[in-house]
């Protein structure tokens, strides 16, 4: 169990948004229940409705069971936008087609641009998704979109940005609205894609059973959203 101090909570809108900080890419089930039964038992905040319950041992068929499942009541988690560029520059070959970008002045590989990277054309407004990174100095795309040319013109200025991937594991999570109705537990944020790593041991043993029963015990503290 730990309380995580890069977690925070914006209580004035519905869903409530759940953060964790960056540079942070990875977050447990667990971390994340105990981190909001703290938040929530801060004086601060004993006006606003209980904003997570959690359960274990749900049976998912034959002889499977969910290790730990956390609901967010009226809430969804979100990892910090990345927005700061990965590379910035301008384009120094033209290519009209919109799918090669071209900066002999660009460290791509030193600088770590990735497969999947958006690749924003600012002075047109296009964007696209990397799909090769050529070298050093080019970066193939697919076709630009979105903007006036949907082109690479000269001296096009441009930057791209990295697509971190952030991973959520250890147990199952899941939301529900102000409602009780099901939702997405994720908010998505720019430049990230979470992945949801589900639980589906077929027993809990070891410090996985004390978090369990810590978590049964304040659930029946504190009551669930109705």
């Amino acid at each position: 169990m730990a309380f995580r101090t890069d977690i925070s909570v914006d209580w004035t809108v519905s869903p409530r948004r759940v953060t964790v900080a960056a540079p942070s890419a990875a977050l447990t089930v667990q971390d994340l229940y105990d981190t909001l039964r703290q938040l929530e038992d801060d004086i601060l905040n004993l006006v606003h409705s209980s904003i997570v319950s959690a359960a274990g041992k749900e049976p998912l068929g034959g002889a499977n069971a969910v290790g730990v499942t956390v609901t967010l009541q009226d809430a969804r988690v979100s990892f910090a936008a990345r927005t700061i560029p990965t590379e910035t520059g301008t384009v120094t070959t033209a290519n009209t087609a919109g799918t090669m970008l071209t900066d002999s002045a660009a460290t791509f590989v030193t600088n770590g641009v990735t497969v999947g990277a958006w690749i924003v054309n600012l002075t047109d407004g296009s964007t696209a998704t990397a799909t090769s990174v050529v070298s050093q100095t080019e970066l193939r795309c697919e076709k630009l979109a979105g903007g006036t040319e949907n082109d690479f013109d000269l001296t096009d200025s441009y930057k791209v940005y990295n697509v971190v991937q952030c991973e959520i594991s250890g147990g199952n999570l899941v939301a529900v609205d102000s409602a009780g109705s099901s939702m997405s537990a994720i908010f998505p944020t720019m430049g990230t894609q979470v992945v949801l790593v589900r639980s589906t041991s077929p027993a809990i043993s070891g410090a996985a059973d004390a978090d369990l029963a810590t978590i049964k015990t304040r659930t029946a503290l504190i009551p669930a959203l109705v």
